[in-house]
């Protein structure tokens, strides 16, 4: 993702050739158990009230050093302070100021399944307002790692209800590669949400949690990476499917779906297609053809390691 700190496209790399795409679809995988519920100490509910709240005040007063500072080293690696201050002034640019501001709810998680890793978990969420979006679904994500004492903050999403969506992004063939759309499924899939939900209850769809937390399905066609609570783009999926082009060579058929603020978006597109280029020009200079792979009677050998 970003080489220059280490981020996770290293970790994508482990894809080294598009066959691996197929052999996916085969690989055996066991589904882990879904966490409990967590009951929070008194300590623990008041350290996340007086976080949240100091939170929001650096925002209100534009002090996105303070709000960058209580971060989690997770999120801190993914996006620097300066890309964090543009992305707030873009945000306030868009909706305005808030004006309202209600808590609806929290809820408390002990080391929940496809998250960043072992921990305490608590997810505030609210309803808000702002002089340009009457309406704002809004939560917070605050994460305690097992034997740190200290919460810090994972996620920090805001819907805007009734907004005008954002453009689509293109790649350089003009293929479009939309973001949710009301009446356009690019994935067959209103959200993020509904398609995990959907593809997990399905029969023949194989699971595959990410050590980095990325959580991988594999149905008949398509292998679906869907991004876990700490990254940028989340809430996201990007669907991947081998095929070939009109002239019969090796392609990667991308889709994605992107809930997460337009910037965060086009990085996550942009890195999977970074990828997906290494991965066909690998194929091109003699991998085996994923076609091939692709029969139920000769399927590929799952590849060794972590694979996305």
């Amino acid at each position: 993702m970003f080489d220059a700190r280490g981020g996770l496209l290293r970790r994508m790399r482990g894809l080294a050739r598009l066959a691996l795409l197929s052999s996916l679809l085969f690989a055996p995988c066991a589904s882990p158990a879904f966490a409990e519920d967590y009951t929070p100490t008194p300590a623990e509910s008041a350290a996340v009230d007086k976080l949240t709240g100091e939170y929001f005040k650096a925002q209100a007063r534009r002090d996105y050093a303070a709000s960058y500072a209580m971060l989690a080293p997770t999120m801190q690696a993914s996006i620097t302070p300066s890309e964090w201050t543009r992305a707030q002034e873009a945000t306030e640019s868009e909706r305005g100021a808030v004006t309202r501001r209600e808590r609806t709810r929290i809820s408390w998680y002990l080391d929940p399944p496809d998250s960043v890793g072992p921990g305490v978990y608590a997810a505030v969420d609210f309803k808000a307002s702002a002089t340009r979006a009457p309406v704002i679904s809004e939560y917070v994500i605050w994460f305690r790692p097992r034997g740190e004492r200290r919460f810090s903050l994972l996620r920090h999403e805001a819907k805007l209800i009734g907004q005008t969506p954002a453009a689509p992004v293109e790649d350089d063939a003009g293929t479009s590669l939309e973001e949710a759309a009301p009446g356009d499924l690019p994935i067959g899939f209103a959200t993020v949400a509904e398609a995990r939900a959907a593809l997990g209850a399905r029969k023949g769809v194989a699971r595959r949690p990410m050590s980095d937390g990325w959580l991988v399905l594999q149905d008949a066609k398509a292998v679906w990476s869907f991004a876990p609570s700490g990254h940028p783009a989340y809430p996201a999926v990007v669907r991947r499917e081998a095929v070939k082009d009109p002239k019969g060579k090796p392609s990667v058929d991308m889709r994605v779906l992107c809930e997460a603020p337009k910037t965060a978006c086009d990085r996550l597109v942009k890195e999977f297609k970074a990828m997906n280029e290494k991965l066909l020009q690998e194929l091109r200079a003699g991998a085996a053809s994923p076609a091939e792979s692709e029969k139920p009677t000769k399927p590929a050998k799952p590849a060794k390691g972590k694979q996305r």
